[in-house]
């Protein structure tokens, strides 16, 4: 090559990136229990696939996202909270559980999204809708104790 081909140098980029690009495996419906003013959400850490505690090690927190159907899209308009959910709960084998106040649970459909340190979100998990109640009376010992002859 002769050095009258070569042309200048172009000028110069930066770019960043993530160490890591790859976003959690997809978690399944979490277990939600409901009463008048909140959800109780609680969640194995396991993947859509089958398991628990098996989700990404590089688990950070789990989305929280409440709908008025099942085919509800999870965004930041529909965001309740977030759970912490980390190695250590995987390692350790602890459930993570959270309660978020709502104030109607009737047709309530939740969905979590896994997100790791990096930022990277999973697949939403399918819906879940409230499966048990929660004590919500201010007179939870009225039955408890009355004498039934």
């Amino acid at each position: 090559m002769c050095s009258s081909d070569l042309s200048a140098w172009s000028a110069s980029t930066q770019f960043t990136t993530g160490n890591d690009v790859i976003a959690p495996g997809q978690p399944p419906a979490p277990t939600v229990a409901g009463s008048t003013i909140s959800i109780q959400v609680t969640h194995t850490l396991g993947l859509s696939s089958g398991g628990t505690f098996n989700l990404d090690n590089d688990l950070h927190h789990l989305e929280v996202h409440v709908g008025g159907s099942d085919s509800f899209y999870p965004d930041a308009t529909n965001m309740v909270g977030k759970i912490i959910a980390n190695s250590g709960m995987l390692l350790g084998k602890i459930p993570v559980v959270q309660t978020f106040p709502i104030s109607q649970i009737d047709q309530v459909f939740v969905k979590v999204i896994a997100v790791d340190n990096a930022g990277n979100k999973s697949s939403p998990s399918v819906a879940a809708t409230v499966t048990a109640q929660l004590v919500a009376d201010m007179y939870i010992n009225s039955e408890i104790g009355r004498a039934h002859v």
